[in-house]
């Protein structure tokens, strides 16, 4: 029984070491893919491109994004505004209604 319990930690053992190592090579091999990609001065320029492309993109998304919270606010304000006056109106009726009624009694 302790046999088989030493073989699957070895067995657990070398496959963490196998993952390790095979990540490390990836990795590496995916910072020379970059190095060498990044050394031609057309890609640096196109890397730039899609940066200054993401960041334009991002800053038009914020100004919609703000726009909209702007607009729905307003939206909101107004809606506030008429629900507030129908109930002071509603307010003055019960009240004329409360009293005329307080008056029959």
């Amino acid at each position: 029984m302790n046999m088989q319990k030493n073989e699957m930690k070895d067995t657990n053992r070398a496959q963490v070491v196998g993952a390790v190592v095979t990540g490390a090579v990836v990795g590496a091999g995916v910072a020379v893919a970059g190095a060498v990609a990044l050394s031609d001065k057309k890609n640096r320029q196109k890397v730039k491109q899609a940066f200054v492309s993401v960041k334009d993109r991002a800053v038009e998304y914020a100004k919609s994004m703000q726009e909209n919270a702007m607009n729905r606010a307003s939206t909101l304000t107004k809606d506030i505004a008429t629900k507030q006056k129908g109930l002071k109106k509603a307010a003055r009726v019960v009240k004329k209604k409360s009293k005329k009624t307080v008056e029959k009694a």
